[in-house]
Order: structure tokens, then C-alpha cells, then sequence
């Protein structure tokens, strides 16, 4: 069973930024919003049944009542941006009205509203919320209404790149948006087979150097990244929860190379799977016994 985390266990206030080096959390959920960056590390991250790697420049929103957790962090340091509908004021409804801000704006809500920052993007986003930790810290005069503004400023900086990822109508119609969706579906259910990007790009009707174009405006990484990181986090499951042979594993997550598929997943997570295991492997069925 989740557990329910209230605001004054976290912060007091309307609002508040917390930099920490996140560590294990198990599922949760909370009436307040949660804006998380991630600036260095990696993390297994799920959200309503969602699951993904997290890793550096990846800016989500947790909204009240989802439910999330964190796993197996490596060195995954990030901002939590938490604040309660109060903190907006009368601007409230208007930031709902933003793209990726409003569940109905998202073609698929619970899944997609992860965006990812390029270098540049990710400075000003640290800056705005290392400016939101001093004046909470600081409290000087007005330390409220320049919060509010940097709070404002926050969220107006992720819309306009969930926008621009997601939604940028002169680059990508909705026609494209469900090709794209459609793509990842399809990666999703056949990960484990041979599949190259020029396959899916014909299954979904494009051009393969259009499709990989639409596909990283779209999810901030190219297909082979993404189909990448779709297998590593396939294997650290795997790797986490089962007995498997490192082998087997590579294998049932797409890699017919063992020698391939470790030298990927030492690329991504900076260790070798047989490490992995060693440091993060636990009893599933134990956990979840504990979490039920």
C-alpha cells in the first residue's frame, strides 16, 4: 500500500525548492505539486504505473494524488520544486492553462509530461531555482512576491519547453504527435526483437530522417537513445528483482551480444550489470509484501 506524504512533513510555506541527492522512495502520493530537475545522476523512476530512467536535464510534474517512487538512484542529485495551489493566487487558473500544465492539454497525460532541457535551458532553470532556495532561506522584504514570481517564471519555463517538445504546432501537426506515440508504443511492445529505426519509421508512414527528427523534438532523445534506455531499464528490473544470469538477461531485453549489451550498460549507468546486482539487488516479493 502507498503511503500519503503531507506537506508540513516537507515543507511549510506555500512554496519551497529542495536540492538533495535523492535517495531510495517508496510509492507515494501528495495533495501538493512537485516539479522535479534532475542535475546529475540517474534514477529508475515510476509514476502511475509509468516507469523510466531519469537522467540529467529531465524536468517533470508530479501532480496531487499520482503516485511515484524512486529506485536504485546513482549519484542523482535533484531540485524538488514543491508548492500548493495557494502559492500561484489569482494567477492559479491561468498557469492551468499553459501546455503540459493542464492534465486535458496532454495527448496522454499520466505518460508524457517529462520534458528534457538542453545545456543552456538547464542553467536558467537552475538559476530560477537557485534563486527560489535564497529567498526562502533569506527571507528578506518581499521574499514572498519574488518567490511567487520565481515560481511563476518556473513553470512558464517548462511549459514553453513541453511546447516546444510536445506540441510546437508550425513543426509537428497532432498527425505527427500520433506517429510518434504510435512508434513508441511499438517499441515498447517489441524491444525484445531485433529492431531497427529505419523499420519503425516505415511502420509509422515517415521518412527515417524525419521520423528521428520528430521523434527527439518530441522525447528529447533520438530513437536509438531511446530504445536504448528503454532496454537498460528492462535489465535493471530484471537485474533487481530476478536470479537471472546477466546473459539471459541482456538477452531478454533485446541483446543478443553479452559483451555489447554490458559495455551499454556500463555506458549509461557507469557500472557493469554483475556490479549493479551486487549493490542494489533486493527480494521482490519481501518488498512487496512490506508495500501491500
Amino acid at each position: 500500500m502507498a503511503i500519503t506524504i503531507e506537506k508540513g512533513q516537507i515543507f511549510t510555506g506555500k512554496s519551497s525548492v529542495i536540492k538533495s541527492i535523492q535517495g531510495t522512495l517508496e510509492k507515494h502520493n501528495h495533495n501538493f505539486f512537485e516539479f522535479v530537475y534532475v542535475k546529475h545522476g540517474f534514477a529508475v523512476h515510476t509514476c502511475n504505473g509509468i516507469l523510466s530512467i531519469l537522467s540529467p536535464g529531465d524536468m517533470f510534474g508530479i501532480f496531487p494524488n499520482d503516485f511515484h517512487s524512486f529506485d536504485q538512484p546513482k549519484d542523482n542529485i535533484i531540485y524538488n520544486c514543491l508548492f500548493e495551489k495557494d502559492a500561484l493566487g489569482s494567477d492559479f487558473e491561468k498557469i492551468l492553462l499553459l501546455p503540459g500544465l493542464n492534465r486535458l492539454d496532454a495527448v496522454n497525460p499520466k505518460s508524457w509530461n517529462r520534458v528534457h532541457l538542453d545545456p543552456i535551458k538547464s542553467l536558467e532553470v537552475e538559476e530560477v531555482l537557485g534563486k527560489m532556495i535564497a529567498e526562502n532561506q533569506n527571507k528578506y522584504t518581499g521574499w514572498e512576491l519574488r518567490l511567487k514570481s520565481f515560481l511563476i517564471n518556473f513553470l512558464v519555463l517548462y511549459s514553453r519547453t513541453y511546447e516546444h517538445q510536445y506540441h510546437k504546432s508550425d513543426y509537428i501537426s497532432s498527425i505527427y504527435r500520433d506517429k510518434i506515440f504510435k512508434a513508441l508504443s511499438y517499441l515498447e511492445e517489441n524491444h525484445t526483437k531485433p529492431i531497427h529505426i529505419k523499420d519503425v519509421a516505415k511502420r509509422v508512414e515517415l521518412n527515417t530522417d524525419y521520423f528521428s527528427r520528430i521523434f527527439k523534438r518530441m522525447v528529447g532523445i533520438s530513437p536509438t537513445e531511446y530504445l536504448r534506455n528503454l532496454r537498460i531499464t528492462k535489465a535493471i528490473n530484471l537485474l533487481n528483482l530476478t536470479e537471472l544470469p546477466v546473459s539471459e538477461i541482456g538477452s531478454r531485453v533485446g541483446f543478443d551480444d553479452p559483451a555489447y549489451f554490458t559495455r551499454q550498460f556500463k555506458k549509461m549507468v557507469h557500472i557493469s550489470p554483475s556490479t549493479f546486482r551486487k549493490k542494489y539487488h533486493y527480494d521482490y516479493f519481501s518488498t512487496s509484501t512490506k508495500s501491500t
